[in-house]
């Protein structure tokens, strides 16, 4: 199988129509946007941000704990000059290589960085494979949530695939120069739990490099330079892996609205194929999200959480009652979208076998039944909206205007014909039309 390396970063897109940044409210009266672009080592974030960026006159905040650090730029993966076609970039070779960069410093830089660029008018994009840092921020500030609305976008392609590319990419990295960087800062006193030297690509060099210096004979530095190369590829597939359990932990456990950008087919494909299929299926989805969520007004309507162990939902159609509890922190929802993350770990879908589709725009939603992530404009006209969220502390929020969110199928028919306005993005839904009762659908839990 073969794989473009250079595709990821340099190929250039056109947002499908074009994007009218003029027309965008980057920030309303109630809460300042930002936008973060998520995903595994590889994925494509960093093009996708740049993309973004240029069509929408934001500016860029670096979320990588190693890229924060000046030099290594190969083996950091790091934008070069020119593939940020002048986007600025934020927290990027700002660090020197020995001092120590954690979360409380991200947290202080990057709070600085979203306040210069509204500042100014723009539109924050916070990029990187540190979700660490990206929590720190989200969670731990204390006003973060109530001074900001967030959107977040997550570029995902299958493991195998990924695994496949990054080792690809090693290779790559090699061939540009990687080992003689490297060697350039090789200190055989150093620690490599400081600084830029935690870097993938740095510690498993140092046998190697030692062993340049002893007069070994060049069959077995072969051999070290190999096992060397073999370690950074291994390494990084398992950093993909630790990226992917921290973002599904972010989404199941902290209920992160995760807009998942399947980026699979871009990476099986080459050249101008490569390319159309980033625009249709990558930057596409991702204009339209964003779009979505800077036009939309984020007043809600708020009902405070009860103490009790249960949440009554009385049903908009079929005139039913149910009653859901509490599953875990985080997991104590109002209305059935809560279902969604243990109907499919539970089993198979109920309409039949799950499909995945990630560009749904064009679809009928009487055709759907599983789960859908949709954008939803609630009129004016509807005086008890529901389809409601949970906030971070609990409350149970009721949009009022326009907002994405996921949500039953049989959820969005009713609001469509009420009057809300709904357009499906992405989401698994069932592969045919044999749908059983929502009562049956809870009984699955």
């Amino acid at each position: 199988m073969s794989h473009s390396y250079s595709f990821c970063k340099h190929a250039q897109t056109l947002f499908p129509g074009g994007l009218n940044s003029s027309s965008m409210n980057f920030h309303n009266n109630h809460k300042n946007k930002v936008v973060f672009v998520m995903g595994a080592t590889g994925t494509g974030k960093s093009k996708l941000s740049i993309d973004l960026a240029i069509q929408l006159q934001a500016e860029i905040i670096n979320s990588d704990k190693i890229q924060v650090y000046i030099g290594l730029d190969i083996v950091t993966n790091k934008v070069t000059e020119e593939e940020c076609r002048g986007v600025p970039h934020h927290l990027l070779r700002i660090i020197d290589p020995d001092v120590e960069y954690n979360a409380n410093n991200f947290r202080r830089d990057a709070l600085l960085a979203i306040e210069s660029i509204i500042e100014q008018d723009k539109l924050p994009i916070i990029a990187g494979g540190s979700n660490s840092f990206i929590e720190s921020l989200v969670n731990d500030h204390p006003d973060f949530t109530s001074k900001y609305e967030c959107c977040f976008l997550w570029v995902d392609l299958s493991l195998p695939i990924l695994q496949c590319f990054v080792s690809e990419r090693v290779d790559q990295m090699v061939k540009a120069g990687l080992v003689d960087e490297v060697r350039g800062i090789f200190d055989p006193e150093a620690d490599y739990t400081q600084g830029i030297r935690r870097a993938i690509g740095v510690p498993e060099l140092d046998s190697f490099l030692r062993a340049e210096g002893q007069n070994v004979d060049p069959e077995m530095l072969e051999t070290l330079l190999q096992v060397a190369i073999d370690e950074i590829k291994a390494n990084t597939c398992k950093l993909a892996c630790r990226q992917l359990q921290k973002i599904h932990r972010l989404r199941d456990f902290w209920g992160w609205n995760l807009h998942h950008i399947d980026a699979t087919e871009v990476f099986l494909k080459q050249g101008k194929d490569a390319q159309e299929a980033w625009q249709r299926l990558v930057v596409g989805p991702s204009a339209m999200i964003v779009r979505q969520f800077l036009n939309r007004n984020t007043s809600v309507q708020s009902i405070p959480k009860t103490s009790g162990t249960t949440v009554i939902r009385r049903g908009y159609y079929g005139g039913h009652t149910d009653a859901y509890k509490k599953m875990g922190r985080n997991l104590f929802y109002y209305d059935v979208n809560s279902l969604y993350p243990f109907i499919i770990k539970k089993g198979p879908m109920p309409g039949g076998k799950p499909v995945w589709d990630g560009n749904m725009v064009d679809k009928d939603i009487d055709s759907l039944f599983g789960f859908i992530e949709a954008f939803v404009s609630c009129p004016s006209s509807v005086k008890k909206p529901f389809l409601p969220v949970q906030g971070k502390d609990g409350t149970l929020l009721f949009p009022t205007d326009d907002f994405v969110g996921v949500y039953y199928s049989e959820e969005l028919k009713y609001a469509r014909d009420i009057g809300y306005t709904v357009i499906p993005e992405c989401s698994t839904y069932s592969s045919h039309g044999d749908c059983i009762s929502l009562d049956n659908t809870v009984r699955l839990l």
